[in-house]
């Protein structure tokens, strides 16, 4: 059976955030503004709705549409309806990284990715292939790879191109704002947060996934295909940090997901210019630990 369509899947679910942030019982906005708010067409937004319809979130009586319940979790669609293949992989990469199951001078194959997330090898090879020029991996023979590691000033520039990149998008945030289903969207990246605090395990089980969604969130701001591609070989490295230093991984964890909540609440209360100020304070917290990690200091 073929995929639903990522574009209709993805607005699907950035609507059901945006319905979970009003009262039950409340009308649901005009088409027109639905679609802008979620930036699709009205005919997607009539097929989007008819989904919500069909599983009971709204009801539709004389033309007047009603918010009726919570969305839940078999609600929303999954990453293999929402995720290109590309990004499937890119962030079961950064899973096995970040819990030690891939690392620096250990090969392994396309094969092994193309299988855990159910794409084609080819797919798995085109992606490693791609990544290949940010010279973090290496290929080999009969379709094997090997995780490279990196120097101390390949650190700096990884650093200082992620804080460009970074403050560019929060900075474009304080300028344009957010909308409601972008407002959505934080409230559920803080939600996810919380829980993974209230619900951690000594080895931050999930902790990769949650944080590639945090920076993706924010970097899509900028709507740049370019500083997406350079954001690919940024999160590996930040990953390997995690890595590198066994001892004070879980602290460093701890800290990152500490000063996420703060500026994903910053965020959700429309304090742009604090949020600016936490972001930049974020960055320079992750540079330091990259670079900490590289010269083998706690």
């Amino acid at each position: 059976m073929s995929r639903p369509n990522v574009i209709f899947t993805n607005a699907t679910n950035r609507l059901l955030r945006y319905f979970d942030g009003l009262p039950i019982g409340e009308r649901v906005p005009p088409e027109n503004d639905l679609a802008e708010t979620l930036g699709v067409s009205r005919g997607a937004v009539r097929y989007i709705l008819k989904y919500t319809e069909d599983r009971g979130i709204i009801v539709n009586e004389s033309r007047k549409r009603q918010i009726m319940r919570k969305s839940q979790m078999e609600d929303f669609f999954g990453d293999a309806d929402v995720v290109a293949p590309s990004d499937l992989l890119e962030r079961l990469f950064l899973r096995k990284i970040n819990d030690g199951a891939i690392v620096p001078n250990q090969r392994f194959s396309e094969l092994s990715l193309a299988r855990a997330v159910d794409v084609s090898i080819g797919s798995a090879r085109e992606f490693l292939l791609e990544f290949s020029r940010f010279g973090l991996v290496e290929k080999q023979a009969r379709g094997g790879w090997i995780l490279r590691g990196f120097d101390r000033k390949y650190a700096i520039e990884i650093a200082d191109m992620r804080t460009m990149i970074e403050m560019a998008a929060i900075r474009r945030i304080r300028q344009v704002g957010l909308t409601d289903a972008q407002l959505g969207e934080v409230r559920s990246l803080l939600r996810d947060h919380l829980l993974h605090v209230d619900a951690r395990k000594a080895d931050f089980t999930g902790w990769a996934d949650l944080d590639n969604r945090f920076h993706e969130w924010l970097i899509a701001h900028m709507d740049n295909r370019f500083m997406f591609q350079l954001t690919k070989g940024i999160a590996v490295a930040f990953s390997l940090h995690f890595q590198s230093d066994e001892q004070n991984r879980l602290r460093r964890m701890a800290v990152a997901v500490e000063e996420h909540i703060v500026i994903l609440s910053q965020l959700a209360e429309r304090d742009f210019l604090t949020a600016c100020e936490s972001v930049a304070a974020h960055m320079t917290t992750e540079r330091d630990n990259l670079l900490r990690s590289i010269e083998g200091k706690t």
